[in-house]
């Protein structure tokens, strides 16, 4: 079975940013949208689904069933 999941990070105050761990790790970790609810605020780690497109907390278990 293919990983259909990476590892993003979110901003969490409504403005959509989002980084790779690659970003991330290299010093991009807060948001940077002054318009932001959050700006200056940590990104919040997430589990990206490539097959959906859902960010799920990395503690939940996301899923999808197979139908035939």
């Amino acid at each position: 079975m293919e990983n259909t999941s990476e590892i993003k990070y979110i901003c969490t105050g409504g403005c959509g940013g989002s980084v790779t761990e690659e970003e991330y790790n290299a010093g991009k970790t807060v948001c940077g949208d002054p318009d932001c609810p959050k700006y200056g605020q940590p990104f919040e780690k997430r589990i990206h689904c490539t097959e959906c497109g859902q960010d799920s907390p990395e503690e939940q278990n996301h899923q999808h069933t197979n139908s035939v």
